[in-house]
């Protein structure tokens, strides 16, 4: 189209809002386009951008489509970002540059890689027992590798793809429209079922899935075993790449020989999709699973990862058997704690229409965004991932240490946000059958710390936000009439007999900085812990004004002033966080680095390896690239350096736990529970008979050294509780005399 449309919006020039019926201007370009092509008759199409996209193929959505190998008339064609894009997510460049390589690469042959896709779709009885049979038989003369993977409908398990190879694939279906009684009698489906079992958990077969937890979760409960899991290409990606995609598309996209996007053919379902479909996206998954595997095992080997990897399966199994599990619920506190957070929300809301002097629905963007915007003109900020001008969590923090006077008002919106979460996801979250909630872990994050969601039938939820509230809060930190927050971690109760206990890494940011930084001064102070280290840094930053290093405001100025300066933190955001002007700020800054040189020095050095290498380490061997400009990661790679170094500690210590489980006849005996993990803190629960030699079997194994030349052991703090996870209290850990 050789026309400017109005503010840049291409959309304008289409009919329909979804951009599918052009008007007059783009279709003179289309045929000037198709004219154009007859003449010059390219060997190679680059098609740059959604609008690209779809006047060469009629699809939509670029950030999917984008690395496909599609075809127009005779030409290769592969449509990858829009420039404009690329310049506003620099990240994004080296994937276009894969994209045009892999097309160059093509032009030789003059067409894209031919793959044949062997699919067994609606087997017989007598076809499917055959390729169980010759699976298990190949499996009882060696090693074999078997994708596996589920599709889903209403929680039940629709069809089951195996994978042998990256062409060959079955899918075994147990649903089917046009038998509401199922696929199979009973007879078959009991024998087909035994023969899945015993391939899938044959010492000799190497399953390999994609986000394989999710799948697990349908084999414990539906089908009642785990396979014999060595691979998943979900944590196999985020070992080699850490903060690059991890869905299977974009996997294909990168490792596959030929990749054309398939998802939407079958992810969501749909009775008006035939079933052949439906079968041949779950055999496309399969293939798609055992070819990444393939190329990510091969990447991880050459950069040294392999081991990495191989231990982060040892915390997929942690993870399975925490999500299994699950933690008790005292559902009777439940209905206590919900009136509590209702009585909070409507202090709050009370609150805001005093101060504002009417209604403000927090929930609502349009209207938050009026308020922060129009009403008190603050400066614009965009979403990171969207682009478009947000209001949220980090937009408030922000205007907040920008202008403290907004704060009272940006610190209850946060907080009606979060208690509206709370009520939803916590209080009325879905229990099981036996009273338990049973989340999905995510172990596979840039930094290895774990998230949690919602399981894959409608129960679990986001145990990070579960709070102490306000419980330990003085009246004055809150607005006048705001009631406290409550404590929904006491709705977390430990089984009969069973005490909690939440060891938890103290300092552990703060360690690894001295330690990545080599700082003899501050790793001396850790190493005597006869002071807290704020208090000591408070006293060297003000001696004058410090005798203690507990006075205030100094004490709460180094806790949170030290971390942003460790961390690349600049003199406006600093006196913004601190309340104090900017020279004093900088004066700030600069007295820190006087007094440690040596972290600014590694700051230098982390600068230095991103610049040469565009990637940076920690002390356990994991690596994390950077695609964007250099000049704009360098504060996330220092940070990521100590996030993942604390989260490896803390994935190594549940290991310890699991593993000695499992080989220590003395471990066995404690029957130590794993329950979740949640930021630096693990929880767990033992009998409480067994309560001092669980304790000191933990502290045994749970410290773990961080591998530099000279070895750090964060040390961890302990809680305990025999009524719930909210009322547990520090407690010394037991003297090796008292076992």
């Amino acid at each position: 189209c050789k026309y400017r449309p109005p503010m840049n919006d291409i959309g304008a020039f289409f009919l329909d809002s979804k951009q599918t019926v052009p008007n007059e201007l783009i279709k003179e370009g289309l045929d000037e386009l198709q004219k154009e092509i007859e003449i010059v008759q390219p060997k190679l199409i680059i098609a740059l951008g959604n609008t690209a996209l779809w006047a060469l193929s009629g699809q939509r959505g670029i950030t999917k489509w984008r690395g496909s190998m599609l075809y127009y008339h005779q030409a290769l064609m592969m449509p990858t970002y829009h420039p404009a894009l690329i310049m506003r997510e620099w990240s994004y460049r080296s994937i276009a540059v894969h994209d045009m390589k892999r097309a160059v690469a093509a032009l030789e042959d003059g067409r894209w890689p031919k793959v044949e896709k062997n699919f067994l779709l609606r087997p017989s009885f007598d076809t499917a027992m055959g390729v169980l049979d010759m699976l298990l038989k190949r499996a009882q003369r060696g090693p074999l590798r078997l994708a596996s993977d589920l599709e889903t409908r209403r929680g039940y398990i629709a069809c089951h793809c195996l994978a042998w190879s990256q062409s060959d694939a079955i899918s075994i279906p147990n649903m089917c429209v046009e038998r509401p009684e199922g696929y199979w009698n009973i007879d078959e489906e009991v024998a087909i079922w035994g023969k899945q079992r015993d391939l899938l958990t044959h010492p000799n077969t190497e399953v390999v899935g994609q986000n394989f937890l999710y799948d697990a979760q349908y084999f414990a409960r539906r089908w009642g075993y785990i396979p014999r899991v060595c691979h998943d290409t979900l944590v196999m990606q985020n070992v080699t790449y850490p903060g690059l995609s991890r869905g299977l598309d974009f996997l294909s996209s990168m490792y596959r020989r030929y990749h054309r996007y398939w998802k939407d053919e079958g992810k969501e379902w749909n009775p008006k999709i035939p079933e052949e479909q439906y079968w041949a996206y779950n055999c496309e998954d399969g293939i798609a699973t055992y070819e990444c595997a393939d190329v990510l095992e091969g990447a991880l080997r050459s950069l040294g990862l392999w081991d990495l990897y191989r231990f982060q399966m040892e915390i997929w199994y942690v993870a399975l058997e925490m999500m299994l599990r699950g933690v008790k619920i005292n559902q009777q506190a439940r209905n206590k704690v919900a009136g509590e957070l209702i009585e909070a929300i409507q202090s709050r809301e009370g609150w805001l229409h005093q101060v504002l002097g009417r209604e403000l629905n927090v929930k609502s963007p349009k209207q938050v965004h009026a308020l922060f915007y129009g009403e008190l003109q603050r400066r614009l900020i965009k979403n990171k991932s969207t682009k478009k001008p947000t209001a949220d969590d980090d937009a408030l923090e922000i205007w907040a240490r920008e202008e403290p006077l907004l704060r009272p008002l940006i610190t209850t919106i946060r907080d009606l946000r979060s208690l509206n979460v709370l009520l939803s996801n916590a209080v009325t979250a879905k229990l099981d059958w036996d009273g338990r909630i049973r989340s999905e872990f995510d172990i596979a994050k840039e930094t290895f710390r774990w998230s949690s969601s919602e399981n894959a039938f409608g129960g679990g939820t986001n145990l990070q936000n579960w709070t102490k509230g306000d419980e330990d809060a003085e009246e004055s930190s809150l607005q006048p009439g705001q009631a406290k927050r409550p404590n929904i971690r006491r709705l977390i109760v430990p089984d009969e007999d069973f005490e909690i206990a939440a060891p938890d890494l103290t300092g552990a940011d703060a360690q690894t900085v001295a330690w990545e930084a080599n700082d003899a001064e501050l790793k001396y102070i850790f190493r005597e812990n006869k002071i807290k280290i704020h208090a000591y840094n408070a006293m060297k930053v003000w001696p004058d004004k410090c005798k203690t290093g507990y006075e205030q405001p100094y004490y709460d100025y180094i806790r949170t002033g030290v971390h942003l300066v460790n961390y690349l933190g600049q003199a406006k955001t600093l006196a913004a966080a601190l309340s104090v002007s900017i020279p004093e700020a900088a004066w700030f800054i600069d007295y820190w680095f006087k007094l440690h040189p040596n972290i600014r020095r590694w700051h230098e050095r982390i600068a230095d390896q991103l610049s040469k290498t565009r990637c940076v380490y920690n002390a356990f061997g994991y690596r994390r690239f950077y695609f964007d400009r250099i000049s704009e990661v360098h504060n996330e790679a220092v940070a990521w350096i100590g996030q993942s170094t604390t989260a490896c500690v803390t994935n190594r210590a549940l290991a310890a736990i699991r593993n000695a489980q499992a080989t220590r006849e003395d471990f066995k005996d404690l029957q130590i529970q794993l329950l979740f993990q949640v930021h630096d803190e693990i929880v767990l629960q033992y009998p409480i008979r067994y309560r001092t030699q669980a304790l000191n079997a933990l502290r045994e194994i749970i410290h773990i050294p961080v591998p530099y030349d000279d070895p750090l052991v964060i040390p961890w703090s302990l809680k305990t509780s025999r009524v719930s996870w909210g009322d547990a209290e520090k407690t010394p850990w037991p003297s090796q005399s008292n076992q």
